[in-house]
């Protein structure tokens, strides 16, 4: 169905004969939460955040969406168009009006004819046993270590792969930066807790990590996000393992309302629910899956590539809570 095709619209009062020569895009795919959001009867909010690659939008309900270039990755909240983030004014007032997006400096969007992005996890008749998957995933980690680059949390996957892996027992994680080093002593108990199998207790490790680092989504979040994700959809496909604690990670996306930003709680929120990214969807299918349903050759560094394209440091950041989260499958012996 077309959007906005069955939605019921009130007009904001005094913008539209206010509104000089409108400069339109086209919305070509809309993430099915920035879907359900923006039919919304009436749905209207403010920009909070520009650039040049992605605006991000607060709804008078608290809701959060993206409207992204068309070379940004798919997301449930995002909205790939034509029209450049960079001429979304922060502070500029948005509402719905037809099948369009206005914003009051007289910028609009066409919505009508976007499709609607979605993915669905793993079923338990679709997954490889625990042992591939922890075997795949020491793949992708090696392809990761093996390429690694930046201060960010990427400087902890030694940490992932554990120090049994080098012949003197150390790990050779690198402690100069200053966010490793507020981040290393939870990632490290979360990571131990995970080989385990105690999915609970990795949770109560994760705390410390919520707003770490600076930027729009910090390092901790994003870290925190990528192991939720990963054990959100391990579990999933492995339902008979019971590891999942819904009012664990409710209580821990609750905390983080407090301790960070709203832009990153709401993506730090979808994580905790297995929705992100398009490549961190592909990567965990990869691990998750026999080959032929999504990625029949399954190239790790490829993965690892494209997780690590999302942002300046978020993909890396997310790639490592992902690994540290495949833990849980157990080792590949």
């Amino acid at each position: 169905m077309p959007f906005g095709a069955d939605m019921v619209i009130t007009e904001p009062t005094n913008r539209a004969s206010a509104m000089g020569p409108i400069t339109e895009g086209e919305a070509h795919l809309i993430g099915a939460k920035a879907n359900c959001i923006l039919h919304a009867s009436g749905f209207n909010g403010r920009v909070i955040a520009a650039g040049s690659k992605a605006a991000y939008i607060s709804g008078a309900d608290g809701s959060i969406l993206a409207i992204c270039q068309l070379d940004q990755q798919p997301h449930p909240r995002a909205v790939l168009s034509t029209l450049p983030p960079s001429q979304l004014e922060e502070g500029a007032g948005v509402w719905v009006e037809g099948r369009r997006l206005r914003f009051d400096n007289g910028v609009a969007l066409e919505l009508n004819y976007a499709e609607v992005w979605t993915r669905r996890p793993t079923e338990p008749s679709q997954g490889s046993d625990l042992a591939e998957v922890a075997r795949r995933s020491r793949q992708v980690l090696l392809a990761a270590m093996a390429v690694h680059h930046g201060d960010n949390l990427g400087l902890a996957l030694p940490l992932i792969d554990g120090p049994s892996s080098r012949a003197d027992g150390s790990s050779s994680v690198l402690t100069g930066s200053p966010l490793l080093a507020a981040a290393i002593e939870p990632i490290r108990i979360a990571v131990c807790n995970c080989r385990r199998g105690r999915f609970d207790l990795a949770l109560d490790a994760l705390e410390p990590l919520l707003g770490l680092g600076p930027g729009l989504t910090p390092s901790g979040d994003d870290f925190t996000g990528g192991l939720l994700f990963a054990a959100w959809h391990l579990d999933q496909a492995n339902p008979n393992m019971r590891l999942w604690s819904g009012e664990g990670v409710q209580r821990l996306v609750c905390r983080a309302s407090s301790l960070t930003n709203r832009i990153s709680h709401a993506l730090l929120s979808d994580l905790a629910v297995g929705q992100g990214f398009e490549a961190l969807h592909d990567l965990v299918d990869g691990l998750l899956t026999g080959p032929g349903r999504f990625d029949p050759s399954f190239e790790p560094l490829v993965h690892v590539r494209r997780v690590t394209s999302i942002g300046s440091s978020s993909g890396w950041d997310m790639l490592a809570g992902v690994l540290a989260g495949m833990l849980l499958a157990g080792s590949p012996d």
